[in-house]
């Protein structure tokens, strides 16, 4: 029942429950945030049927009342369960029950008080008397009362055990050690505190020994923090190498597609020119023509003499495309290419001596890596819908029924539960990752700060200042001015985002433990300062800043 009174959307108990003209029910608030991107055809998130016009959406009493029934009676259970583990308390035992007394072997009713090892007996204090007043019980040994005496007596001799046999590891009485004259043996009370005094010593052993575990454990981990660290880097050299490396491919095409527009160009003046003068030599030799066919000799070359035009012989210059650029171009790919394999090469045979290069340099000065930390930010409150919640000092966000009191202020979200980085990217490229749990209806992405704060284009792609990768219903799409482009489901726990501002790119990545792979790229042309941007609708969903490590 609890699975069938669900919205397929929020994953939770229906409030205020809808239902769709194909049957399937929702809540009413989930169901108006989904339609509202829709302007002229709507459909049932559920089974996707088509409606033509916006369905009139009425509140569906008696699945309401079922659903408060339903929680009526979870709650009942429960109250009912915790009284009777309540009860169930009460009626047990607070304190363990003593041990069974020591009874008296004279009465077999009254508790014994003493013990007497010699007779092997217990006795109540009344008959006690005879062994405090006779001098003939005056030597006999006396005790608290011992529990299960017989144990204490030899089964041989039905003496007392007094002495502990080190070789056999057995307790003996007296007339044992006849038998045992070649071995070892002490009093029982000796070879007790030697039990005792071994037992401190291997209790202070265990504790050494759990101390030394304790340390080991530590040390794994702090050996698997420093790996993870060493990884996040590396991670964040790779991406830094490759988007040099694209960068260098976008200059270098550029300056080949330069020199090609510019013998093209040139070219296209030769052929303006050359066309134009044929046009006037046929022009000429067409009235040649007529007047031959319509004249005689002597009136012909009267005419042709007056109106003759002297033409200079075709030249065509020579335009060629430079070679040297080109040239220049294709060896700084070679030299790039030779100096990571060069590297690499170097990088194998240091690792083997135990040495790590971090950074190199093109031995001619042309290409340079840089150490690059992955870049920090905080969320910015003004810019929170008043039902983000903001947590860990401004890294981590969720959405929440109940609204923040937050202040007004004219850049926070007023129609989705949006909110921007603090930091702006004005230049440089920048890389950041961002933890996903539970990621349903939510979105990752960069935007302008002038991005609408209200209405429906104010979400994250539905316009032209803002580019992300968005989370519904477990379909993943890339959104931009109002424009979506599905994707490939993945397994991404985390989701990785290279911003180049410079090279006019922003590209998002899959990040999971053991891999990284882009799931979109965006080209764009920079004109304004770009936040980090994240919305979240899910109650379930939460996104958190991954910070790097030092």
């Amino acid at each position: 029942l609890n699975a069938e009174l669900t919205c397929s959307i929020c994953l939770c108990l229906f409030q205020t429950p809808v239902t769709t003209p194909c049957g399937h029910n929702f809540c009413l608030p989930c169901l108006e945030m989904t339609w509202m991107e829709f302007e002229e055809k709507f459909s049932c998130p559920q089974c996707r049927a088509s409606f033509e016009t916006r369905p009139e959406l009425k509140k569906n009493t008696v699945l309401c009342r079922v659903v408060e029934q339903f929680q009526i009676s979870q709650d009942g259970l429960s109250k009912g369960t915790c009284e009777e583990k309540r009860e169930k308390a009460d009626s047990s035992p607070t304190e363990p029950r003593s041990p069974s007394p020591v009874v008296c072997d004279s009465c077999l009713v009254v508790d014994a008080t003493k013990t007497c090892l010699t007779c092997m007996a217990s006795f109540c204090q009344e008959h006690l008397g005879p062994h405090l007043e006779s001098p003939a019980f005056k030597c006999h040994q006396l005790v608290p009362p011992v529990k299960e005496l017989q144990q204490q007596k030899c089964q041989s001799h039905t003496k007392l055990l007094e002495f502990f046999c080190q070789e056999h590891r057995v307790p003996i009485c007296c007339f044992c050690l006849l038998s045992h004259k070649t071995c070892s043996t002490t009093p029982l009370k000796e070879a007790k505190e030697a039990k005792e005094k071994r037992l401190t010593e291997l209790s202070a052993l265990n504790d050494k020994t759990a101390k030394s575990l304790e340390q080991v454990r530590t040390q794994q981990k702090q050996l698997s923090n420093t790996t993870s660290r060493k990884l996040d880097l590396l991670k964040s050299e790779f991406l830094q190498t490759l988007a040099l490396i694209h960068e260098e491919e976008q200059n270098s095409w550029k300056k080949i597609k330069s020199e090609e527009k510019r013998v093209l160009d040139k070219l296209e003046f030769v052929h303006t020119v050359l066309g134009k003068k044929k046009n006037e030599i046929q022009m000429e030799r067409g009235e040649i023509e007529v007047i031959l066919a319509e004249m005689d000799d002597i009136t012909f070359l009267k005419s042709n003499k007056l109106r003759q035009i002297s033409f200079s012989d075709v030249f065509v210059p020579k335009i060629e495309l430079d070679q040297n650029v080109l040239g220049a171009v294709h060896q700084k790919a070679c030299h790039l290419k030779e100096a990571t394999k060069r590297f690499l090469n170097i990088s194998r045979e240091e690792s083997i001596k135990g040495a790590f290069i971090y950074s190199f340099t093109y031995w001619d000065g042309f290409f340079s890596v840089f150490t690059y930390v992955a870049t920090q930010f905080t969320l910015d409150r003004h810019t929170a819908h008043k039902n983000i919640v903001l947590m860990e000092k401004c890294t981590k966000m969720s959405v929440t029924e109940t609204v923040q009191d937050y202040k007004q202020h004219p850049q926070r979200f007023l129609s989705f539960s949006q909110v921007l980085s603090f930091q702006c990217f004005k230049k440089g490229i920048h890389y950041w990752e961002v933890d996903l749990e539970n990621n349903n209806f939510c979105a990752v992405g960069i935007c302008y700060g002038s991005i609408p704060r209200r209405g429906p284009e104010s979400r994250l792609g539905r316009n032209s200042s803002s580019w992300c990768i968005e989370w519904v219903n477990n379909k993943v799409s890339a959104w931009h001015n109002d424009k979506d482009t599905c994707l490939p489901t993945s397994k991404a726990t985390k989701i990785g985002v290279l911003l180049n501002y410079d090279g006019g790119f922003v590209i998002f990545f899959g990040v999971t433990e053991k891999k990284i792979f882009p799931l979109y790229k965006f080209k764009i042309e920079f004109v304004e300062a770009v936040y980090s941007a994240f919305w979240v609708f899910s109650n379930g969903a939460t996104i958190s800043l991954c910070q790097s490590k030092p």
